[in-house]
């Protein structure tokens, strides 16, 4: 109790920014003022919402016709204040906005507390829950620094905070990956937090990183050691929040031991990121190198993001290809996530939830999200191996590089082949993975360059090791899973098949361990 609370752990809540839309327009479409909140403009609405901060009234009442889902998140933040009476404040970490893209996504939550008695409203409004926006895809974390600027620059938000005054900001590394690719997303995240750190400076707020990482490359893996201390200078300040998600918690926290050593690892690798690279004021150099390759840097993400979205998104056939060369729709029927595989029904690739976009290209060894789009834009813009050889002395650079590799060297494209011939339409099957396999041999190319070596993993040659022990019964399991595959897709729903279909994906994912 000394050291946890009588809560023991603390809850994050987290709602789409979407629903929080919907559900403010309701409450105040059926308020006393009958306010039309869905045809305000962004400004409008910020005025709105800070108004009802400032007042001390709810716009509940129990006699409204609400929808089922706004009586659902009623219900959702009558427990939490429920929670909190009795267990108090530090029952919960923060509440997490999806998608936020405005400062009115920041705002409605806000209000919808408040109609539960967390948020105290009046002339210096109070929240006894911290506010984490989530900035996910490429666009919304370009957004984001202005969008923070926007909303510390209002006089309502240091009461909001509490005290210590404390801006938590979630950073998210899946969406931002579909969205534009490995390399776009990984630069887009490292320029956004930067930028971010630099504007709550500037409003004397302090600032929390919490790092929406998920278990793949893809969703933001790999060591995570490396990946604090490749942060932007300054913006650890001696704390970091980060999720572990799926097959990753047993890994590094399943016993005792390796609890310890994971603990220990995330400890130590704070500190070293807290501490300054240089003395004396003068700039490390890192920071010299991140300097002169921020504008190559910039092109890079360019690039990359249009050779990504020309397949991903603007081949009108390769949503096809991906539905009927993966199995997302069989793994979306496992059950296995937290929550729904898609966002809605519409089937589009936008809809679709991160985990299942990662876990469908490593269930058929593409591997696509950890690697596309990178030499697309290095032999677009001409870039030498000089200069990238320069790059690798860039902490952010050699980490993105290290990812990359390990993602590479988990790719087969000869058993992603078998996957391709499953596809609905053969001729532009073959053609995209054609397209696939040329970038992917071009990438390969490229890394060992980068590495002057013969093979991938040259410097973790423990890990290298590991995926050759374990690649023979691997292609075994993708082998009968395409077999499976097939049969299912011919029309064979017999519960053996069914489940020797789970069997396989279950044993691809504990085989590569880090999945999605």
């Amino acid at each position: 109790a000394r050291s946890c609370g009588f809560h023991l752990l603390a809850l994050d809540l987290r709602q789409n920014s979407d629903v929080h839309e919907r559900v403010i327009a309701d409450l105040f479409t059926q308020s006393s003022e009958l306010i039309d909140y869905l045809g305000m403009s962004e400004s409008e609405r910020c005025s709105l919402l800070f108004a009802e901060l400032a007042n001390d009234r709810i716009l509940r009442w129990d006699y409204a016709s609400y929808s089922d889902e706004t009586r659902k998140e009623l219900r959702i933040v009558d427990a939490a204040a429920e929670i909190v009476k009795t267990f108090g404040p530090e029952a919960f970490g923060a509440y997490v906005i999806s998608k936020a893209g405005s400062v009115s996504d920041i705002l409605e939550p806000l209000v919808l507390l408040k109609q539960a008695g967390l948020v105290r409203g009046g002339p210096q409004p109070h929240c006894m829950m911290k506010i984490s926006p989530l900035f996910e895809t490429i666009g919304d974390l370009e957004a984001a620094p202005e969008i923070m600027k926007k909303w510390l620059g209002n006089f309502a938000v240091r009461s909001l905070m509490g005290r210590p005054a404390l801006q938590e900001v979630m950073l998210g590394y899946s969406d931002s990956n579909k969205d534009g690719g490995y390399t776009s997303s990984r630069w887009s995240l490292h320029k956004a937090s930067k930028a971010i750190k630099a504007v709550c400076d500037k409003a004397g707020m302090q600032l929390r990183l919490f790092h929406g990482r998920g278990g793949s490359v893809g969703r933001g893996g790999g060591p995570a050691f490396a990946a604090i201390l490749a942060q932007p200078e300054g913006t650890v300040g001696g704390q970091i929040r980060v999720t572990e998600q799926g097959e990753m918690i047993a890994r590094k926290f399943g016993n005792v031991v390796t609890a310890h050593k994971t603990l220990d690892s995330f400890a130590a690798a704070t500190f070293l990121a807290t501490v300054p690279k240089a003395e004396g004021g003068a700039p490390s150099a890192d920071a010299v190198f991140e300097e002169k390759f921020t504008p190559l840097m910039d092109q890079i993400h360019a690039r990359s993001f249009e050779a990504y979205r020309g397949l991903v998104y603007d081949d009108p056939h390769f949503l096809d290809f991906f539905h009927t060369v993966t199995p997302v729709d069989e793994v979306s029927n496992l059950k296995i996530g937290s929550r729904p595989a898609s966002r809605t029904s519409s089937g589009k690739i936008e809809d679709l939830r991160a985990i299942p976009w990662v876990f469908a290209w490593s269930q058929t060894r593409f591997m696509l999200p950890g690697w596309y789009g990178f030499a697309a834009a290095v032999r677009e813009l001409k870039i030498g191996d000089d200069v990238l050889h320069e790059m690798m002395q860039w902490d952010f650079f050699e980490v993105f590089i290290a990812n990359m590799e390990m993602a590479l060297a988990k790719t087969d494209m000869e058993i992603a082949g078998l996957y391709a011939d499953l596809a609905g339409e053969p001729a532009e099957a073959k053609r995209i993975y054609a397209k696939i396999k040329a970038e992917f041999d071009d990438t390969m190319a490229l890394v060992l360059r980068l590495r002057g070596a013969s093979h991938l993993l040259s410097t973790h040659e423990r890990l290298r090791n590991q995926i050759e022990r374990a690649n023979p019964l691997l292609g075994s399991l993708n082998r009968l899973q395409v077999y499976l595959l097939g049969i299912r897709r011919q029309g064979n729903k017999h519960k053996l098949v069914q489940l020797a279909m789970q069997l396989t994906v279950n044993g691809i994912a504990s085989a590569l361990r880090n999945t999605g």
